[in-house]
């Protein structure tokens, strides 16, 4: 993890240079930060000679690490849907509301979002009612749904393909949404498995989605990286003992990720080949 000093002057852009800031990102001992792998020059240049591999498609990731993509804000900016669709939702079972107060809810189940207003509310439905009209509404906005994925992921997703990074999606929402917006945009194809936060016994910003996400793809929580554009998902990568890139996403709502280990305002900022460098 990168250390608190280094954070700060990184996100304060005191380290400008991204190879240097993933460096720290990978790499906590300061003495070798900088290097690939901290040996002394010679060998650094020996193994750097016995790892050498084509450039291109033909290039190859070690497979211990993996990509994990969160969903909402972060392939498709379906942030402002989920705000309308829960403020509607709540509405029908007599509560008024307004984005300002879901903002804390973003990243969260929707079972654990109408739970705390059921008790807070003291409302007298079944969080099993409410979301049955939640997700009606959800899946018939999404069949007319006219926006294409957040610019640059698509990219992003083949970029790691062509470096042989497995990738997967850990998301709060409902499983049949989850793989409804992957259809519709043909976006299936990119992932290894995908994992919704209500198959899992605490939703973000608990870690159980991305401790078991890393389960499935058979890759060691450390060896991890997630994007991520919300507090509570940021807090459940960091827990879980991942790296974690914030996207700083407007539709989002007011989310602090301070903590990420790297924020990003588009996609083309992630230098994905300097991420991953240190093994090959």
């Amino acid at each position: 993890m990168i250390t608190d000093t280094l954070a700060a002057n990184a996100l304060s852009g005191s380290i400008k240079d991204s190879s240097m800031l993933l460096s720290f990102m990978f790499n906590p001992d300061p003495e070798k930060a900088g290097t690939r792998s901290g040996l002394p020059p010679n060998e650094q240049e020996r193994t750097k000679e016995n790892r050498r591999v084509p450039t291109g498609r033909s290039w190859r990731i070690n497979m211990e690490h993996a990509f994990i993509f969160d969903m909402d804000g972060v392939i498709i900016d379906s942030e402002p849907i989920h705000f309308d669709v829960d403020i509607r939702t709540l509405s029908h079972f007599g509560v008024e509301t307004n984005e300002q107060e879901l903002e804390r809810f973003v990243g969260m189940t929707n079972p654990e979002m109408l739970g705390i207003f059921k008790q807070e509310r003291n409302l007298p439905h079944t969080v099993e009612e409410m979301i049955e009209y939640q997700l009606n509404l959800k899946m018939n906005i999404l069949k007319n749904l006219e926006i294409e994925p957040i610019a640059g992921v698509v990219a992003l997703m083949e970029q790691l393909r062509g470096m042989n990074v497995p990738m997967a999606v850990a998301s709060s929402s409902p499983r049949v949404f989850i793989e409804g917006v992957l259809g519709k945009f043909g976006l299936s194809r990119f992932f290894k498995t995908v994992v919704s936060g209500e198959e899992v016994p605490k939703g973000k910003p608990a870690p159980d989605i991305y401790l078991e996400t890393a389960k499935q793809l058979g890759v060691q929580p450390q060896h991890c990286v997630v994007l991520e554009d919300s507090r509570n998902g940021m807090l459940a990568a960091k827990t879980a003992g991942m790296r974690c890139i914030g996207y700083l996403n407007p539709n989002s709502g007011n989310q602090d990720l301070a903590e990420a280990d790297l924020q990003v305002r588009s996609y083309d900022e992630i230098p994905v080949r300097e991420l991953f460098g240190n093994d090959l």
